[in-house]
């Protein structure tokens, strides 16, 4: 009941948004198609997207290849002038409907944790667009119906995160962790739960002084493992040195956004980052902000640079932090910009992504060889 109530709401909030654009009725159920079949086939794959394991089970592959070519279908329908006359819409919608062939394309060649990832990742595309229709005063868009009172597990609170309901895949993780180990979560899990907490805080709530509030009630539970406790400190520490930092890059202009960006890039060839690691939370925090202005003004001076510059910061946070989309910036940043100041170094970076994907692999797809010749022509 709870479920039918959600998505009753969802679906009028979403008729009541689209309304208020002067496209007709078929453009905006055209976009609604594809919104509610994504609701629809992540709930039925719930299980499969939380489990590398079960991802895998040649038992439920049936069942995964008929999401993904309902998905498919929908998304390969013609481009409503809703999405054709906004410029961010455009190229998210862009950029999702070739990352999606291409997630379907790993599974049918049996990369299927490649596939897990990247389907994971493909929600990204959901939420920014719903940063970009028009909200109705007092009302929110956006949640992803279903029950959401179930109770705190790391496969539920995960699920959450996948979906990009951020806030409440918080609170699960903080009752996870703060009632560990009865929480029953394995280390491994508990890892990726922090790793998720911080990507929150920095990236996408960008809230310093709330990531060191909320790590300080989890430091109480004396029973995390000392490696975990270690970590937290560390963050604490980097989340108090961001909040005394009186650069005010939030209020940036674009320009010297830009510059304090290009001085804070990690270098191309360096490994991905580590709990660890003092640049962290530097880098999330930056890759969120790109992100923002990225789907403000894609169209603008900048835009090729944050393609380029977000798919950077992507791939060094993209394993441990984030279901990444930057492969897709990549391939965004060459044919949408032919012979352009960065369109060699986006090209370079996207041809070495394929091959780390497909290394060990007998042969490179033929959908994925054909994609990099007709690149080189933009070159």
């Amino acid at each position: 009941m709870k479920a039918l109530i959600a998505m009753s709401i969802f679906l009028s909030l979403s008729v009541d948004v689209f309304a208020q654009d002067k496209t007709g009725a078929k453009d905006r159920w055209t976009v609604l198609t594809v919104m509610h079949s994504f609701d629809r086939e992540f709930s039925n794959l719930r299980p499969f997207l939380v489990s590398k394991e079960k991802f895998q089970d040649p038992k439920v592959r049936a069942k995964i290849q008929t999401s993904l070519n309902v998905l498919e279908k929908n998304l390969q329908a013609e481009r409503s002038q809703t999405i054709e006359g906004n410029p961010a819409l455009n190229l998210n919608f862009s950029m999702m409907s070739y990352h999606f062939k291409t997630t379907k394309h790993l599974f049918e060649i049996g990369s299927f944790e490649a596939a897990r990832q990247n389907l994971n990742a493909t929600t990204g595309f959901c939420v920014s667009c719903h940063t970009q229709v028009p909200v109705p005063k007092m009302k929110q868009v956006g949640n992803w119906p279903g029950d959401l009172d179930e109770p705190a597990t790391f496969s539920s609170a995960e699920y959450l995160f996948i979906t990009r309901r951020f806030d409440l895949a918080l609170e699960k993780f903080d009752q996870l962790a703060r009632s560990y180990p009865s929480s029953s979560m394995t280390l491994a899990e508990l890892g990726t739960l922090y790793n998720r907490k911080i990507a929150l805080f920095a990236r996408v709530r960008r809230d310093p002084k709330a990531a060191v509030e909320n790590l300080e009630k989890d430091l109480a539970n004396k029973k995390l493992p000392a490696e975990v406790r270690e970590n937290i400190q560390k963050w604490i520490l980097n989340f108090r040195t961001w909040s005394a930092d009186t650069t005010k890059v939030d209020d940036m202009k674009i320009d010297a956004l830009m510059g304090y960006i290009r001085a804070s890039l990690p270098a191309k060839s360096s490994q991905s980052v580590l709990p660890s690691d003092p640049e962290l939370v530097k880098y999330l925090r930056l890759s969120g902000l790109l992100f923002e202005q990225l789907m403000k003004d894609p169209d603008g001076a900048y835009g090729q640079e944050m393609l380029y510059d977000l798919a950077l910061f992507e791939k060094q946070i993209s394993k441990l932090y984030w279901y990444s989309l930057y492969g897709p910036y990549l391939r965004e940043c060459v044919l949408k910009y032919p012979k352009k100041p960065f369109t060699k170094a986006c090209f370079d970076l996207y041809e070495e992504n394929l091959r780390e994907q497909f290394a060990g692999s007998m042969a490179v797809p033929d959908m994925v060889r054909s994609t990099l010749e007709t690149m080189k022509k933009y070159l």
